[in-house]
């Protein structure tokens, strides 16, 4: 199976067009699935997240 990302610049609020992104996807072939569409800064946030535990706690543990 492939794989294809799809990465979309807006201005306004990115989680407003996961339905209109979907329904021009499907449009063009119905059996394309969408799945686990996010905004850049959860992917960013997720990236991040255990550098940031770790960050906190060794912070936490060295006073």
């Amino acid at each position: 199976m492939t794989m294809m990302r799809l990465a979309v610049r807006t201005q306004g609020d990115p989680a407003a067009l996961t339905a209109p992104i979907r329904n021009l996807l499907r449009g063009r072939d119905a059996n394309i699935p969408l799945a686990e569409p996010a905004t850049m800064l959860a992917i960013l946030d997720d990236a991040i997240a255990e550098h940031r535990v770790i960050t906190a706690s060794l912070g936490l543990f060295s006073s």
